[in-house]
């Protein structure tokens, strides 16, 4: 009985070691192929992190040339601003000027009218004492 059994359980174990071994074949080229595929992973965010090193570089550069920018515009807008100061300046002065020639210009008006009305005065005058 026992030998038959024996007899028995050994195909059956050969086979269930075949099917073991067969899965774990089967796991093992899964596993492989998992293997591959991280690698393949890895391989393709390397690259990209290379070509963001690139891109990087153009960014670094293109910054560079933004700060480059900032510093001309800053440059220019002092020197309007500086421009704007001098031209301010310059309109005061010249501003303080017509004001002075306005009043020169009223007083002298003011005189010629007081003039004018002496001179129409005496000639008035004139006028009567010939007249009468």
């Amino acid at each position: 009985g026992a030998a038959a059994g024996g007899a028995a359980s050994g195909p059956r174990a050969t086979d269930a070691t075949v099917s073991m071994s067969r899965e774990l074949s089967e796991m093992g080229v899964r596993y492989m192929d998992g293997v591959k595929e991280h690698t393949e992973r890895v391989c393709r965010l390397d690259d990209e992190l290379r070509g963001d090193g690139d891109s990087l570089d153009g960014l670094e550069h293109l910054m560079g040339r933004v700060d480059q920018v900032l510093d001309t515009l800053t440059v220019h807008l002092d020197a309007v601003e500086s421009q704007q100061t001098d031209t301010r300046d310059k309109l005061a002065t010249l501003l303080g000027k017509a004001e002075l020639r306005a009043s020169e210009c009223e007083s002298l008006e003011h005189e010629t009218k007081k003039g004018m009305l002496a001179e129409i005065a005496e000639l008035s005058h004139a006028l009567s004492t010939t007249c009468a």
